[in-house]
């Protein structure tokens, strides 16, 4: 398996692009900082984080969210470097079975790591008007209440979602799920 080392950030991406190897490459960042992900990003290869602490569940989704397939802990990089590689060179995501159950209620939870929000018929309602566009007036029509209706139930909302606006609202939603069938324009 071919590797190169970039002790001098970027440099493998000028000398050695993702091209110059036929087969499938994966980029080992190690204990990276800002820059390291945003160059691995731009690669557009499947990525692996190397800890050299124990990673806790906030690192762990922070490197997911930026692309990592996989994160391993130095001392475990003897074991299990080979296999993880493996597995995302092929595409696929590799947790451990230990902390597998912690990830999924993370991913599950909210803004700040709480449960999901409940959102009552209401404010699901407007949320859903918010995703088509329409403005508080044009959701008031819609919807047969009055405007400061529609204002008052959207901050409760905005307040359930831990946002401040419309697009924060529309960025938390979809990625919770809570719009997962956008409906067609009226």
């Amino acid at each position: 398996m071919p590797v190169v080392l970039d002790r001098a950030r970027g440099y493998a991406t000028r000398e050695y692009p993702p091209s110059w190897y036929q087969g499938p490459v994966v980029a080992v960042l190690v204990d990276p900082d800002h820059a390291d992900w945003l160059v691995c990003e731009t690669l557009g290869v499947p990525m692996l984080l190397v800890s050299s602490a124990r990673p806790d569940r906030t690192v762990i989704l922070a490197a997911l969210l930026h692309g990592a397939g996989a994160v391993v802990t130095v001392d475990e990089v003897a074991a299990h470097l080979l296999p993880v590689l493996a597995v995302l060179a092929s595409g696929y995501v590799a947790i451990r079975t230990s902390r597998f159950a912690e990830l999924v209620e993370s991913m599950a939870a909210g803004p700040g790591g709480h449960a999901l929000p409940e959102l009552t018929a209401r404010e699901s309602d407007i949320l859903r008007s918010v995703a088509r566009g329409e403005s508080v007036r044009q959701t008031a029509r819609v919807l047969g209440i009055a405007a400061k209706t529609v204002e008052n139930t959207q901050a409760r909302m905005f307040r359930k979602l831990g946002v401040h606006n419309r697009a924060g609202a529309l960025a938390i939603a979809h990625r919770l799920g809570l719009l997962a069938s956008p409906d067609p324009p009226c």
